[in-house]
C-alpha cells in the first residue's frame, strides 16, 4: 500500500468515527468521543474530530470551516497578533473573523443597550436592594 491510500483509510476511519460522534446526542457523543480518544488504534484525524467534538458547546450554535489558501503573510500577522495577546491562532482568527463581521465585544454591548432601552426600567426592588435587605435581617 502507498502512502497515499494510507491516507485515505485513515481519513475515511476518520471520518465514519467523527460521523458517529457528531449524529449522536450529547451524552452519547461524549461517550463515543472518549472511546475514540482512549483507543490506541484511533488515527490522529480521528482523535483531533473526537476532541472537538468534547469542546463543543451543545446549546451554542458553532460551525467548523476550513478555510485554504490563506497568504502566508496573514496567518504571521495572526501568529504575532496571538502571541501579544496571549493566546492561541485558532483564536485570534475567530476574533479577527467576528470583529470582520461586525460581532465585536463594542457591538454586541450596542446591541444590548438597545435592548435595554426597549424593555426599560423594571419596576420593583433591584437585586442589589434585596441583597442588602436580606444581610440586615440575617446580620
Amino acid at each position: 500500500m502507498t502512502r497515499e491510500s494510507d491516507n485515505k483509510d485513515s481519513r475515511k476511519k476518520a471520518s465514519s468515527s467523527v460521523g458517529k460522534v457528531l449524529r449522536t446526542p450529547t451524552s452519547k457523543a461524549a461517550s463515543a468521543a472518549a472511546k475514540v480518544l482512549s483507543n490506541p488504534k484511533s488515527s490522529k484525524d480521528a482523535k483531533s474530530a473526537a476532541g472537538s467534538a468534547l469542546t463543543q458547546r451543545p446549546n451554542k450554535k458553532t460551525v467548523q470551516i476550513l478555510i485554504r489558501n490563506v497568504d502566508a503573510a496573514v496567518i504571521v500577522k495572526l501568529r504575532s497578533r496571538a502571541a501579544e495577546s496571549g493566546t492561541s491562532l485558532e483564536e485570534e482568527a475567530r476574533r479577527a473573523l467576528a470583529a470582520a463581521a461586525g460581532l465585536t465585544r463594542g457591538a454586541a454591548l450596542a446591541r444590548l443597550d438597545d435592548v435595554r432601552a426597549q424593555i426599560g426600567r423594571i419596576e420593583g426592588p433591584s437585586t442589589l436592594e434585596d441583597l442588602r435587605r436580606d444581610r440586615a435581617r440575617d446580620g
